[in-house]
């Protein structure tokens, strides 16, 4: 049981990856719906009986519900099994993983559909004894079904059109940044053609909802004036969901993949990190210590229609007898995010070896004194502005304190594997402005 946890539950480490990140997610996903669909069966199925009886409807009604929705767990099951076969750390990886989970979620929105639908019809039987003074129609009842049944479709044929879209994705030599970029850029025009196909229904049932206040006026505290005005203000907010989305979709396909643009290919194959101090030659300096994988406390991202960018992603921090450097190395997503997910936090935690491996290319290539340069992040501290670093909580904290007060504190996600042999070079040329806690 313990190495099957350790399989499916995302732990980082030193040989983490997004891609990793990203099946194990879904694994957990899947198998946490299918649990959820198992365990909530015999409720839907106890209360689906006891509308049928009221309803006196086919006895093979609730057969056919509980059918449908232990289908739908069973997909999930076997989803996550087809997940984890899949292995691999690049792009091509990535979009495959990202594929078979889109195509068997479609296959559990298929396997629930005829359930959702009794759900729905039944559900004006149960409407109709909750509010005794509801007289609900055979035709009214059959437009609810069909209200009912368009809402339950859109998501299926959203579905569909996703898994067929993300097949047309070409990863092949593509790092998961830029197959990132391709399934955000998907998700963001289904999301835009739902709400345009959700926006009719919702304003067509808020007319509805008006014209049954207006016939049934008694009782309500308010003029209907003013639920007018509030039912047309929702009706404009439904109709401007969609333009919203359109827009967030145009500047989505408007941002530039910085990973694709950095200097080092995201879809390169991260090497195995090291658990001692890095020790190798620049053109300027020695590394003496380094440690991949920090982020800072004060890091911060805001998203506006799509567009995602991090403030404080210094993400390496490296030491040199001059001093030391914070350092923002390029990775897959760099700082410059498409959609809502802080891809500079998940780098540090799950993707530290290609962070390393980039660390170790770039500084093969130039100087440090060049590299600061590259980022707005990027800083140098040399020792002569150092009042003290203090390592704490068993090296996974570090908190650098300079002359001028500013304080900054670092979560190191290697923990004592990369900060002893930090502190270790750190030592002789901080003396008593080094401490560990």
């Amino acid at each position: 049981m313990n190495a099957l946890l350790r399989n499916i539950v995302p732990v980082p480490d030193a040989h983490s990856t997004l891609t990793g990140l990203d099946q194990k997610t879904l694994v957990i996903f899947n198998i946490g719906r299918a649990i959820k669909g198992l365990l909530s069966l015999p409720l839907w199925v106890g209360i689906i009986i006891a509308l049928t009886l009221y309803a006196n409807a086919p006895w093979f009604i609730p057969v056919i519900a509980a059918c449908s929705l232990l289908a739908a767990a069973l997909v999930r099951l076997k989803a996550a099994r087809a997940l984890r076969t899949l292995n691999g750390t690049g792009g091509e990886t990535y979009l495959a993983i990202t594929t078979v989970a889109q195509r068997y979620d479609y296959g559990a929105k298929i396997a629930a559909l005829p359930g959702w639908i009794i759900d729905i019809y039944l559900g004006t039987y149960l409407l109709e004894k909750i509010m005794p003074t509801v007289d609900i129609t055979a035709s009214q009842r059959g437009i609810a079904l069909i209200v009912g049944c368009a809402l339950a479709l859109v998501p299926v044929g959203v579905a569909l059109l996703r898994a067929t879209m993300y097949r047309r994705i070409n990863g092949k030599n593509l790092g998961v940044a830029q197959v990132n970029r391709e399934v955000t850029i998907v998700d963001a025009l289904l999301q835009s053609i739902s709400l345009v196909l959700y926006a009719p229904i919702g304003i067509a049932m808020l007319a509805v909802l008006y014209r049954y206040i207006t016939r049934h006026p008694a009782g309500l505290q308010v003029s209907q004036g003013t639920i007018a005005a509030v039912l047309v203000c929702a009706g404009l907010l439904l109709a401007a969901m969609p333009v919203v989305a359109f827009v967030r979709l145009r500047r989505l396909q408007q941002r530039q993949d910085t990973a694709a643009s950095a200097p080092l290919s995201s879809a390169s194959s991260p090497s195995q990190p090291s658990t001692g101090a890095a020790t190798f030659d620049t053109t300027a300096e020695q590394v003496t210590g380094a440690v991949y994988g920090i982020v800072n406390a004060a890091q911060t991202s805001m998203t506006i229609l799509g567009a995602t960018k991090v403030k404080h992603a210094e993400n390496t921090l490296v030491a040199t007898p001059k001093g030391i450097y914070l350092l923002c190395i390029p990775a897959a997503g760099g700082t410059d995010a498409v959609g809502e997910v802080n891809i500079t936090a998940m780098n540090a935690m799950w993707n530290r070896g290609e962070l390393e491996h980039n660390a170790q290319e770039l500084l093969a290539k130039a100087p440090l004194s060049q590299i600061v340069s590259q980022h707005p992040d990027n800083v140098f501290l040399p020792y002569g502005q150092l009042a003290h670093i203090t390592c704490k909580n068993t090296g996974t904290e570090l908190v650098i304190r300079t002359v001028d007060g500013t304080e900054r504190t670092y979560t190191c996600m290697g923990g004592q594997d990369q900060t002893k042999p930090l502190i270790d070079a750190l030592q002789p040329l901080l003396g008593d402005r080094l401490t560990t806690q």
